[in-house]
């Protein structure tokens, strides 16, 4: 049901539950709100794959809901929800989410942190382009999510190659992480080291796709 006119009216249907539905596609549904995403997501108690990638008429509120009501889900994809800051409160915990995909979403360090806290089995984590994210939350991702294994966050900070190689010292488990393009060629040396402790390190171009 990706790129469709779904939410532009609002359901006013009740709808069965149906436990064998894992994975719902939404993205690219620009009509879609708060209210029936959670009407959707209701009905699929089983979920385990949300994506509702650039689907800007939604909130933290809906994904925060869901994630509540639907505790089996292991990967969420919000790439370009500006509109959604966080996911969940501090006194929760997602420990079955194993993939998140917010890249150009509205999450700040605040909201890293929050996810450092929240998700303590995150594999894979990609934030970039994401504006307003900074070490600080950054390095809550490193102490926290010890299991991360591959973490993506390119865009406009230019991290320094201490502060790269810092948190894969302290993620033993990272295999992978993707760099804005000055960060990458101004620490080639380190990022060979890294390599040899096996860590792939890739750059962003500008223009790639953000999925």
């Amino acid at each position: 049901m990706e790129s469709t006119s779904l939410g532009k009216e609002e359901l006013v249907v009740d709808l069965a539950k149906n436990y064998r539905v894992r994975s719902l596609k939404l993205a690219k549904n620009i009509s879609l709100t708060n209210n029936s995403l959670i009407k959707f997501a209701s009905v699929c108690p089983n979920l385990q794959l949300l994506d509702v990638s650039y689907c800007n008429g939604i909130t933290g509120r809906s994904t925060a809901e869901i994630l509540k009501s639907c505790n089996e889900v292991r990967h969420l994809e919000i790439i370009g929800c500006g509109g959604i800051k966080s996911l969940i409160e501090t006194d929760s915990k997602l420990s079955k989410l194993r993939v998140l995909k917010a890249g150009g979403s509205g999450i700040r360090d605040e909201g890293l942190i929050m996810v450092a806290k929240t998700c303590p089995c995150l594999l894979h984590l990609a934030v970039g382009g994401s504006d307003g994210m900074s070490e600080k939350g950054l390095k809550e991702i490193a102490r926290r999510c010890k299991g991360l294994r591959e973490i993506d966050i390119w865009g406009r900070l230019d991290f320094d190659p201490s502060f790269v190689a810092w948190m894969v010292s302290s993620g033993p488990s990272l295999r992978k992480i993707i760099l804005p393009f000055d960060s990458f060629s101004r620490g080639k040396n380190q990022w060979d080291s890294l390599l040899r402790r096996g860590c792939l390190v890739h750059y962003f171009h500008v223009g790639c796709r953000l999925d």
